[in-house]
């Protein structure tokens, strides 16, 4: 079922139990009469209970949809939100922090949530019990109808103005939110850092800033909506002193009677509850509205470009390549002919444009000028459709909570674990992690926690081989590791019948190996 479908599915049982608690105050009216004139009692007792009982089942049913659609809306939104920022323009994708996407899945998700399984109906709720108070004020005594219109237009009046200004607060509270999230998060990624540099009492001062001008913020928001609540609620304790006056003066009078007093005295409470509640809604409105304009954002962001299904290749072919970051030239007028089972060290200076070489191979990004192209059977295709020929080693560590198993899982489609065990074997960790109790059940924390580098270097480059795409893409994959254990690895490395570009700052013995010198070296 659709969003559409359960939102007006829930507007409609709210609209029926605005009618059958508005008809319960008329009938409270009727029995009462009766029982003073001591005429047809049952008969109104029987109908007041039959609308109570409606009501309450009503309100039941209610709730059992409107938890359904909230569960169905968070999950829903929790894995499109996740879908789209894995289509996402990497580069594009990081302008957005990982603190303001926690606070996406935190608080937007929630507010939106709320906004369409409550506020939405709830406007439907109070909208219907409202104009139904009216008419129920107007059968009653409808003099006192004009008053309590006149008071009411002064709450919409004054609520529309509210409505703006808080608006600004609520968004102003999210991005700070997001803000104070980023960095609370960076501070415990890098804990290992601050310690080391003895930061903790500069980044505690920090923090109490941020949490300073956060907690303003909010001051401000929260003031705004007790003056708006405050200012309701003094409104209506007015208007229901009021009524009751009015009441005992008109049964003084003759013109009212006790029941006409008790229905009217409940017909003003559901007549102030929608008014009572109008601040409340449109604080909540907005929140939603705020909230869906932040993930649209996310949605916004560019997506990259399709991967086509390619599983080989003939040669890549860099063809006068420029690229650079700002004013910073790294390949200028850059051409490389890659053939398959091609072996290519790259070496050179920090920041000379290695990384960048790897970067433009799976796509991330893209020359400033010139072509990088995938020749297959005679055909051309753009770098940045065919990342699927690579498997890639990052200097990087990227593995997952989990199990060692669950992180291969991630990443191999159609995990066997006698394959996996030998590209571990081949990755020269396997014997380490079958001397551990659970094996390849071995808990890892977040990032890796309970590996050294060099294991989880390893752990990466089996994971990569497993994947059997053509070419391995190897970003300085024996940096943590001893000169034997290397050299090992490396011999294993040589022997797998693969196109291999690795980038090294060691001397590295491979057969056949062609080495390219980037920066001022390269020709």
């Amino acid at each position: 079922m659709s969003n559409k479908k359960y939102i007006l599915i829930l507007s409609i049982i709210n609209i029926f139990r605005s009618i059958f608690l508005v008809s319960q105050a008329l009938a409270s009216k009727l029995l009462i009469d009766a029982a003073i004139n001591n005429t047809r009692v049952l008969f109104y007792a029987l109908i007041f209970g039959v609308l109570i009982i409606c009501n309450i089942v009503l309100s039941l049913l209610f709730l059992f949809i409107r938890n359904k659609f909230s569960l169905k809306i968070e999950v829903k939104m929790k894995e499109d939100i996740y879908n789209e920022l894995l289509k996402n323009d990497v580069n594009e994708a990081k302008k957005f922090h990982s603190g303001e996407i926690t606070n996406v899945y935190l608080n937007d998700i929630q507010n939106i949530k709320n906004g369409l399984c409550q506020t939405i109906p709830n406007v439907f709720l109070y909208a219907s019990r409202f104009l139904l108070s009216l008419f129920a004020l107007a059968y009653l005594d409808y003099k006192i109808l004009f008053i309590l219109l006149l008071f009411g237009l002064i709450v919409v009046i004054s609520a529309r103005i509210y409505s703006k200004i808080l608006k600004k607060y609520h968004k102003m509270a999210l991005e700070n939110d997001g803000k104070l999230n980023a960095y609370m998060q960076e501070s415990f990624e890098n804990i290992k850092i601050v310690k080391a540099l003895n930061a903790e009492k500069n980044l505690s001062s920090s923090l109490h800033d941020r949490i300073k001008e956060n907690y303003s913020i909010k001051d401000k928001r929260n003031k705004l909506s007790i003056v708006g609540h405050g200012g309701l609620y003094v409104l209506m304790e007015i208007c229901a002193a009021f009524v009751m006056i009015y009441g005992a003066f008109g049964i003084v009078q003759g013109f009212l009677t006790y029941g006409s007093l008790v229905g009217l005295l409940q017909v003003i409470s559901y007549f102030e509850t929608p008014l009572s509640m109008f601040s409340s809604l449109i604080t909540n409105y907005n929140a939603y509205k705020v909230s869906e304009n932040r993930i649209q954002e996310l949605y916004n962001i560019k997506n990259e470009c399709n991967q086509i299904e390619i599983n080989d290749f003939d040669e890549i072919i860099f063809e006068h390549v420029d690229f650079s970051y700002d004013q910073n030239v790294i390949l200028k007028d850059f051409s490389l002919s890659i053939k398959k089972y091609d072996t290519i060290l790259l070496k050179g200076h920090s920041g000379c444009g290695k990384t960048t070489l790897f970067n433009l191979l799976l796509g991330f990004i893209s020359p400033n000028k010139g072509t990088i192209k995938v020749k297959y059977n005679n055909k051309f295709y753009d770098i940045k459709e065919c990342r699927n020929l690579f498997s890639y080693v990052a200097q990087e560590n990227i593995l997952f909570s989990g199990t060692i198993e669950e992180n291969a899982k991630l990443f191999i489609e159609n995990y066997q674990e006698d394959k996996f065990i030998n590209s571990l074997k081949i990755a020269c960790i396997y014997d380490e992690i079958n001397q551990k109790p659970n094996k390849l059940k071995t808990i890892l924390n977040e990032r890796g926690n309970g590996l050294s580098l060099g294991q989880i270097q390893r752990i990466l480059l089996a994971i990569a081989l497993e994947k059997n795409n053509q070419i391995l893409l190897l970003d300085e994959f024996t940096s943590a590791l001893d000169k034997e254990l290397e050299k090992n690895i490396v011999n294993n490395v040589s022997c797998i019948n693969k196109t291999k570009i690795i980038i090294t700052h060691r001397d590295i013995d491979l057969p056949n190996a062609k080495t390219i010198f980037l920066g001022e070296e390269y020709d």
